[in-house]
């Protein structure tokens, strides 16, 4: 912990050097990209801190993180003891920017304008009192440069170039819309790129105006052969310099509306965009471009169903695999690197896991986004649960996201009560058929009525599932089970119920389902993932009749799809074994 004691110090004189009294910071880029390129993890450089959510501020005599319920076991272990955990999903907690108004009545707050939004200093813009100086301070001790990957054309999309354009220009009639979301802009232009990890998408800004529509992404010697994409071409892309964007950022803005989101507006950029003097209404939403990114085409959907049964298959190796070491001694990060070798080997085309692999043994799985390292990484008890959180990317058009909790030992009663619990919430949310106007937000309680039923206090404090892009994101946006619109036919989420017991274990089951129509009135759901839940861990007595039904339905259709497709008898049997048919009683509920 000495370095981040060293470079605290650093900091703070680089704040004195200023005048400035509080740095305000959030994990981000300017993009407001929930995972970002090595660049800009300038927290983690700072305190240590590795998970994907968090805030600090830091004054002269004091250093605080934010961060949400997922992260609090990880933060208490990773952070120094010269900082303050703020637990940001408590009730109570106040926010980082009233942490800085309650701290006196004169301070200058340094942050940097080009990976901050306004939603995240907004209430520091209400007071005329307030200063704030425009200070990228890591810069200035990291020297650090932004290296830009290589962009590729995507040709799996059920859409082309032109015809996503014709669509969105419909949309939004005359005016200017600025894009700034990288998965949007991805989608739109049918471009993927390496420059973040685990996320498929390039470093870009997009503008669509009257006169046409420009592409800011690659340096200014690739842009000569992204201008060559067949799509980008056919539909009269201009393509120029990532780095060019604030440069020419004024030439292309045209009234009578700018369209921007606002949520993924930099303040760097957000400041040209009121200083523009042609009086044009600003409109802070692109919804239309999000929600229908977020519909798959049924090509896109067969696509997506095809690679999910490649990857369930590649899942069953791998967790027959780990059955077949039981007894010897492996750590997590043995079985990550298993699961790399298995997929890898499983199919060609596989381009790498779509976050960092989840594998968690014991009481690591209370932690909700552990994630093991080569160098920190515990022995797997083989006698304890074990959590797999893990996801993959095709570049033939999918992203998956998979969570299964195992045990290869014998469990006790509490942690098959647990699974159980999970596994109806998880089923019944699946079963469910509802009203094409039905809230997404609606139906989120049918995944935690029945671990509540078991413990009020196993609630568990993350989403209940998140949009999963298509050869894209993970975390797609929307859906998400807080949204107070409608699922449409076509969305794909995650449905991912858990329960965590501190210092004893962590439960999760998680599948990608799509979005159906059931009939012409109501929706449903229809699973992509065909992995076998674990048999030994489920307690049948706690299961309802239509609970059996469905998970009767599940494992038979594993048993057609997937088992034909295994060649080894490892994987064959353990596929059988985990699942059985459920006796059905006439007297059942």
């Amino acid at each position: 912990m000495e370095v981040f004691h060293e470079r605290l110090l650093c900091f703070r004189e680089k704040m004195k050097e200023k005048g400035i009294t509080h740095y305000f910071s959030k994990l981000s880029d300017p993009h407001m990209t929930e995972y970002v390129h090595p660049y800009y993890k300038h927290i983690e450089w700072l305190c240590g801190f590795t998970g994907s959510n968090a805030t600090i501020v830091v004054s002269h005599d004091v250093a605080a993180l934010w961060t949400d319920a997922r992260y609090y076991i990880q933060a208490e272990k990773e952070l120094p003891k010269e900082w303050t955990l703020m637990r940001q999903s408590d009730l109570g907690t106040i926010t980082p920017t009233q942490f800085i108004l309650n701290d006196g009545n004169e301070f200058l707050v340094g942050f940097n304008p080009l990976i901050t939004s306004f939603p995240m200093l907004g209430q520091m813009f209400d007071n005329d009192n307030n200063k704030l100086l425009e200070f990228d301070i890591f810069n200035e001790l990291q020297q650090q440069e932004l290296v830009l990957a290589k962009v590729e054309e995507f040709t799996a999309s059920g859409l082309t170039v032109k015809e996503k354009l014709e669509l969105v220009r419909n949309e939004y009639h005359l005016g200017t819309l600025i894009l700034t979301a990288l998965d949007d802009i991805a989608w739109l232009f049918n471009i993927r790129g390496t420059d973040i990890s685990f996320s498929p998408v390039a470093y870009a800004y997009a503008i669509l105006n009257p006169n046409g529509s420009f592409l800011f992404t690659g340096n200014e010697l690739e842009t000569k052969e992204i201008q060559e994409f067949k799509q980008l071409k056919e539909a009269g892309v201009t393509v120029l310099p990532y780095n060019s964007f604030f440069q020419l950022l004024e030439k292309f803005m045209f009234g009578p509306t700018i369209y921007y989101s606002e949520p993924f507006t930099n303040l760097e950029l957000l400041d040209r965009i009121y200083d523009y003097e042609e009086g044009a209404e600003l409109i802070q939403k692109l919804d239309f471009i999000q929600i229908t990114k977020s519909i798959r085409s049924p090509k896109e959907i067969e696509n997506m169903k095809q690679l999910h049964i490649i990857d369930s298959i590649a899942l069953c190796k791998f967790f027959a695999t780990m059955e077949s070491k039981k007894g010897t001694q492996m750590t997590e990060w043995d079985a990550c690197e298993l699961l790399e070798e298995v997929r890898s080997k499983n199919y060609q085309l596989y381009n790498g896991p779509s976050f960092e692999s989840i594998i968690a043994t014991g009481a690591n799985a209370a932690i909700i986004h552990y994630s093991p390292t080569k160098e920190k990484s515990s022995i797997i008890d083989w006698n304890k649960s074990l959590l797999c959180d893990i996801g993959s990317q095709y570049k033939e058009g999918c992203t998956t996201d998979v969570t299964r909790t195992v045990h290869y030992g014998e469990p006790d009663s509490k942690v098959k009560e647990c699974y159980t619990r999970v596994l109806q919430g998880h089923i019944d949310l699946h079963n469910k058929t509802f009203t094409k106007d039905t809230k997404i937000r609606d139906l989120d309680h049918f995944a935690r009525d029945p671990i509540i039923a078991g413990n009020p206090q196993w609630n568990y404090r993350h989403g209940t599932g998140h949009g999963v892009g298509y050869y894209l994101l993970v975390h797609e946006c929307p859906p998400h089970f807080n949204n107070d619109f409608p699922f449409q036919v076509g969305m794909t989420t995650s449905i991912e119920p858990g329960i965590y017991i501190e210092n004893e274990f962590g439960i999760r089951i998680e599948n990608v389902v799509v979005v159906v129509e059931e009939d012409q009135n109501h929706l449903k759901f229809e699973p992509f993932t065909l992995v076998p839940y674990c048999s030994r861990l489920i307690d049948i007595s706690l299961l309802t009749k239509d609970e059996k039904i469905w998970l009767n339905k599940f494992n038979a259709s594993i048993r057609s799809k997937i088992l034909p497709q295994i060649k080894d008898e490892l994987t064959q049997k353990w596929i059988i074994e985990n699942t059985p048919t459920y006796e059905l009683k006439e007297y059942e509920n």
